[in-house]
């Protein structure tokens, strides 16, 4: 058995055994762990000569981007609280663009719907001041 399996196994063990209190800071934690797979899985990988490997046709690693829910889990907060962050300038958002469904007014109005969370965003507003 691998590290990585004896470490979920673990998990697993504490998922069944947590309290209802426990629980929804452990599933924060979790929204956390999964954000840094995919900063992994995102960033190039590095030679053993310490260089970064050549990321390919993209100019670098493309920035891991959360939803309002998967911010507000990794704060430990609620989802409308990083809503209000976000409004406040806080917290740093970006908006993706409408997509290419839809007709007119409506499409116009998706426009700017769409909002996520960079982690590095993220990590800025945790950062201490």
């Amino acid at each position: 058995m691998s590290e990585v399996e004896k470490a979920f196994t673990v998990l697993e063990q504490a998922i069944s055994i947590a309290g209802l209190v426990e629980l929804p800071g452990l599933v924060g934690r979790l929204a956390t762990l999964q954000a840094m797979a995919w900063v992994r899985l995102v960033t190039p990988p590095v030679h053993g000569n310490g260089k970064e490997a050549s990321p390919g046709p993209q100019e670098g690693p493309q920035e891991v981007l959360l939803t309002f829910q998967q911010a507000a889990a990794s704060l430990k907060v609620s989802p409308s609280y990083v809503e209000t962050l976000v409004r406040q300038g806080k917290l740093e958002a970006v908006t993706l663009p409408a997509t290419a469904s839809g007709t007119g007014a409506y499409r116009r109005e998706r426009a700017g719907r769409l909002k996520r969370i960079t982690l590095a965003a993220l990590r800025a507003l945790l950062k201490p001041s």
